[in-house]
């Protein structure tokens, strides 16, 4: 799918399902989550420090458990507005000049260290 068309994608969605087995960082999920869409998914990799919410991860593999959830997330409509006015501001965690400038503080700071020592 080009690039361009995933935000029309994303804008059709209620939930954003990320069942991976494994994934260092994907993109999809940052992506679903700054259009403001809920996203459930596998505790695998880096997702559960991208959601910032461990109450929307079930174990790798346990695809009843996911199915549960997911079906207690759709059915709570409080659960959804909430979730996805808090995930498109966490997005903004992984926007590109977020992490540019937290990537440039960090250096900054270990050089400083460095340096002074």
């Amino acid at each position: 799918m080009p690039y361009e068309e995933l935000p029309s994608i994303y804008k059709k969605l209620e939930l954003f399902i990320a069942p991976v087995f494994q994934e260092s960082f994907g993109q999809v999920t940052p992506f679903a989550m700054s259009m403001g869409v809920p996203v459930l998914g596998y505790d695998t990799g880096a997702i559960a420090e991208i959601i910032g919410d461990p109450d929307c991860l079930v174990m790798t593999g346990n695809a009843e458990q996911l199915a549960q959830l997911i079906l207690e997330k759709l059915n709570s409509p409080s659960w959804m507005k909430t979730k996805s006015m808090f995930n498109a501001e966490r997005a903004k965690l992984y926007a590109l000049d977020e992490m540019v400038n937290s990537y440039a503080a960090l250096y900054h700071d270990k050089l400083k260290v460095k340096h002074e020592n």
